[in-house]
Formats: structure tokens, sequence, C-alpha cells
């Protein structure tokens, strides 16, 4: 169905964004090139409110015509230049478009930024692709774009700004132009983050964790969670690059259960010295653990929580969960040599269903963590030790009940002469009065 402008509502989540052509005074939907069965983009795709998009298409340039021409897909103004997005559709005077208030209307601002994302700056006008006949190549070619739109929800649009990635392109080679859309909320932006879910964790969606807070507010202790926005600090899996060796993690993603192994080097000289035994337990320490700390107060439980909901609070600490250790790590004595190091470990998240039948949610209600050890393994070109770390979900949901509530109990009351024409004295009455009609009728009779 086509999509009709109307001015009687703002925007709303998945409706078409609005752009004001300037040189014919009229409005239309913003379009984006989509891949479209192949991947080279044939067709388009309407820019949609508060829906995130991404296209990607392959492109081939084989000429120097091809690279300078002003209507070509490597030109940045074909996508960026001249469009004047319409903030909100209820500010828009239908009649007379002209004579819209000027809030109605803004000028998308233009970003050009090298090939790796860096060195961005704002531009009234974008570069101009040009050929270079020594490398065979098209310099300043559009590389990738990416439309930003900050919005007050359905208070509409507050900013619009489409970034551009330039850089040198050679000729006859394929590249994969990729266009995004992205939108962000214009206030308490650095607050907002994807969740894992609401309120339950969904399958698949990484395991927040924070670290707990404790204050002094007057004379009341009060404790909160500091939750990173950055998914990459939650909770994670040590993963080995192309060699083997230990270099990135992997987050923990819920109900899905893994197991990572990977290796690093130690020097014969660090085992045979306190001061070397102590550097290469920090550094397990932190390719297993990362930033994670030990609890002091309780050797057994680290500091880190793990959040019970896929939409946790950090002012809510009881709707965290803590993790525990299956043995205490803390003030172990170093030995030396020390051919024994602690080697991985091996995370039991237990989960449970809440919530009705209808809609079951799922949640976290304890998280345990086994320690293992193991020699580090020398050998006559050097020493290595593996660290092996896995994450198993289990469920202990208890079996379902479905619960009724129970009838309610009618207590009727009627009025005390409910029964007033049936009752024994009403009937002696009437009994009463018949005799006596009787009486008379009858002598009456034998008179006549």
């Amino acid at each position: 169905p086509t999509d009709v402008f109307e001015t009687t509502s703002p925007y709303k989540s998945g409706v078409p964004v609005w752009i004001y052509n300037n040189a014919t005074g009229s409005i239309r939907t913003l379009e984006i090139p989509l891949t479209s069965g192949t991947v080279s983009c044939k067709s388009s795709r309407t820019v949609r409110y508060l829906d995130d998009f991404e296209s990607e298409c392959l492109h081939r340039t084989i000429s120097k015509e091809e690279c300078e021409d002003s209507q070509s897909i490597l030109n940045g103004k074909v996508f960026c230049e001249n469009i004047v997005v319409i903030t909100s559709p209820s500010l828009i005077n239908q009649t007379k478009i002209e004579e819209s208030p000027d809030e109605a209307f803004m000028l998308m601002r233009m970003v050009e930024c090298s090939t790796n994302g860096s060195d961005c700056k704002e531009v009234r006008n974008a570069s101009n692709p040009t050929f270079d006949t020594e490398s065979n190549s098209c310099r300043n070619a559009a590389l990738g774009v990416q439309y930003v739109f900050y919005h007050n929800s359905t208070s509409g649009i507050t900013e619009a700004e489409c970034q551009l990635s330039v850089g040198t392109l050679p000729l006859s080679k394929y590249f994969a132009q990729r266009i995004n859309v992205v939108f962000k909320w214009a206030k308490n932006e650095s607050e907002a983050f994807p969740r894992s879910g609401l309120p339950g964790y969904l399958q698949g969606k990484p395991l927040i964790s924070g670290n707990l807070l404790t204050g002094i507010a007057g004379s009341v202790k009060r404790e909160s969670v500091n939750m990173s926005s950055v998914t990459g600090d939650w909770l994670s899996l040590p993963v080995a690059n192309k060699n083997g060796l230990c270099s990135g993690k992997k987050n923990v993603l819920f109900k899905e259960n893994v197991r990572t192994q990977c290796g690093i080097h130690v020097s014969r000289e660090a085992l045979l010295s306190q001061e070397g035994c102590s550097l290469l337990k920090e550094e397990v320490w932190k390719i297993i653990f990362g930033d994670m700390k030990v609890n002091r107060s309780d050797p057994r439980q680290l500091l880190s929580l793990i959040s019970a909901f896929g939409d946790p609070s950090p002012d809510a600490p009881d709707d965290w969960v803590p993790i525990f250790l299956d043995r205490s790590v803390v003030d172990q004595q170093v030995q030396i040599p020390c051919p024994t190091q602690l080697s991985g470990v091996q995370y039991r998240v237990l989960y449970s269903y809440f919530g009705p039948f209808t809609n079951p949610q799922m949640k976290i209600i304890g998280l345990y963590a086994t320690l293992s050890s193991k020699d580090v393994v020398c050998k006559v070109d050097g020493c290595q030790m593996k660290i092996v770390t896995s994450v198993n979900f289990l469920d202990v949901s208890q079996e379902a009940v479905n619960k009724f509530a129970k009838a309610p109990v009618v207590k009727i009351r009627l009025p005390p002469d409910f029964f007033y024409p049936f009752s024994s004295q009403s009937c002696q009455n009437i009994s009463n009065m018949l005799l006596m009609l009787i009486a008379l009728a009858f002598p009456a009779r034998s008179w006549l």
C-alpha cells in the first residue's frame, strides 16, 4: 500500500520519515537502496520512524566517467545534500506547506569521515570523487553512508545527520557499499543501550553483569549496582585467535551452552620466582574473569553481580544475583616453583520460568563458578598452559500449576416478610374469613 502523508498525528513507530523537496515544494518519503534478489541494489526501502536498518550493495566501478559522474552512487551528494527532514507531520500546514512554521523543517547535517570511521568533520558540501590516473583509482568515493536521527519519541525528530565514509576505491574491483539507518534518543543517549529482555531474559541475549556499590547517605546504608552500557564489559569467556592463543572474549548468551579453550605462553623464569608466579596468577585471572574482583568480606563470592532479569534497574540490588565460587581464592599462598595455576572456570547458571501461562518469562536465580587448576606444561621450546572455560544453563523451574480462584460464596438475605402471603399466620386469617363468608351465604339461601 502507498504511504499517505497525514498531518493529524505525530511520528509513530513504523510510519515513514518524510522529507521536503525545495525545488518542487512537495513532500515525499526518504528512500535508501535495498538489496533485492541480488547483491546489487536495484530497489529501495522507505526509512521508517524508530526502525533501525542496514543495507549492503555490491558495486563495481569500471571507468573514469563513472567515478566522476555527479549522479553516481560514489558521490556523497546523492545521499546527503539538500535533504530537508520533516521534524513532525503534525506541524505541517497541508493546505499551504510554505506557511508551515520553521521548526517543521530541518536541514540534514552532513559529516565526512575517513574509511576507518575516525577523523570526522562537518561539511557543507560533499567531496566530489576524482579519478587518479597513476593509481587507476577513484578518490573521495562514498564507501558507506549512515543516517542518524535523534528523536524525542512522539515529539518528533530533533536532529538529523548524514555520515559519509569516504576513501579511495581501485577501479574494476567490486566493493560493498553499506548504508545504515539509526535512531537515537535526543536526551540521556549515553544511558540508552540494548537490554536482554523485558522483563525476563530472551534466548541468545547476553547476561548483564555489574558491580555492587555501597555508600552512606546520612545515616542510611545504600546499595546500588554499577552497570556498564558496553555489552563487552558484561560476563564473558576468553576465546582463541587463529594461533590458538587467548585473544579477545565472547559474551555469555542466555541458554547457550558454550565451551572455549585457548592457551598462553609462560616463560620458565616466571615459574621460578615469587614475583613471576604472582604476575602469572594475575594474568590468568584477568583472562578468565576480566575486571571482576573477589569479595574480601566473603571470599567465596565475586563483587560482580548478574541481573536476574533482562531489563534490570541499577537501583534495585535485590534484582541481582551474586556469583558464588566453589572455593576461596583470597590470600592463597604463592608457591615456588609454581607449576599449578588456575586454568579455567565452569559457570552453572540456574534459571526458572515465572509469570502467566500465556506469556512465561525466564529469570536467573543463581550462578555458580567451579574453578579448575592444572600444571603448566614445559617443553624444549618453552612452557604453555591451556585455559578452558564453559557455561551451562540449568532449568530448575517447578512443575507449572494452573490455579483457579475459588468460587465466591453468595449469601442471600431476604426481608423478614418476603414470604408473608404464604406464612402460617396469614393462611389462618384467610381461612377464618372464608368460613365467615360461607356461613353468611348458606342461611341466606335456605331463607329464600
